[in-house]
């Protein structure tokens, strides 16, 4: 680990974040899991992560200095999670691209 694209995923609770970790890995990234505490299955921590961070759901923005400290530029979200953090992704992509504000589109 160490030397692919580095891929955020904030992991809720089922089967769903093993499989996108799984996938993510089998076409060469390190996957970086921001596994939310009341959801996420602690097992995750054990499928080969580049690393793995337990945060509550009130610790958005944790989760976004987290990510931006292990170098990851883009995120997805995995797994059932309580209805109220619906806006969770939509915030962390949003903060993850306003803090790419000088590169380019693609």
């Amino acid at each position: 680990m160490g030397s692919g694209p580095k891929l955020g995923l904030i992991a809720g609770n089922g089967s769903f974040p093993f499989l996108v970790l799984n996938a993510a890995r089998a076409q060469g990234f390190d996957v970086v899991v921001a596994a939310i505490k009341e959801e996420a299955f602690p097992e995750i921590e054990s499928k080969g992560a580049a690393s793995v961070h337990w945060l509550s759901l009130g610790e958005l923005s944790k989760l976004i200095d987290t990510f931006k400290a292990e170098g990851v530029t883009r995120a997805v979200m995995a797994g059932q999670v309580k209805h109220k953090t619906s806006a969770l992704a939509r915030y962390a992509q949003y903060r993850l691209v306003a803090g790419r504000s000088g590169e380019s589109s693609r």
